[in-house]
């Protein structure tokens, strides 16, 4: 399963995605600060 998390970047996007991943699901991170996420998640698909 694939699941797409607007507002990667934020808050509750961020809390989420840690969660997501133990649970093996693959993430694509949509959020502004492109450059952050990429450097706080490097394993998973960025796009802005």
């Amino acid at each position: 399963m694939k699941i797409i998390i607007t507002g990667a970047s934020g808050f509750i996007g961020s809390e989420i995605i840690p969660f997501l991943k133990k649970e093996n699901v693959k993430v694509l991170l949509v959020g502004r600060n492109t450059t952050t996420l990429k450097e706080k998640f490097p394993d998973d698909e960025v796009a802005s």
